[in-house]
């Protein structure tokens, strides 16, 4: 029983290659195989299938120079706020300085 379901399993996953092999117009030793072995069913898959009928699919354009622009921008917008510029108000990170008192 356990052989044929690894078999089954072999059979189905040979076709599957098969047909993505054969739209990405790839040849060679490795798809000869998997014809061999996804027989009978890679013969329907021969003759339905076009060679090389895979779509090109295209690769999103990369908006880092886009997103890097915006950010520039929000810096430079929140740079002309009163408490960035330092009006009259300082940001300070951990405890004030010793000697600096109210």
């Amino acid at each position: 029983m356990f052989e044929g379901i690894v078999g089954s399993v072999v059979w189905v996953l040979a076709n599957a290659l098969y047909i993505d092999m054969k739209r990405k117009c790839r040849s060679g030793f490795s798809r000869i195989i998997l014809f061999w072995m996804g027989t009978p069913l890679t013969w329907l898959w021969f003759f339905l299938i076009r060679e090389g009928s895979a779509p090109a699919i295209e690769e999103a354009p990369d908006d880092a120079e886009a997103l890097l622009a915006e950010i520039r921008r929000d810096r430079r917008l929140s740079a002309g706020t009163p408490l960035a510029r330092g009006a009259g108000v300082e940001e300070r990170e951990g405890p004030p300085p010793p000697g600096d008192g109210p």
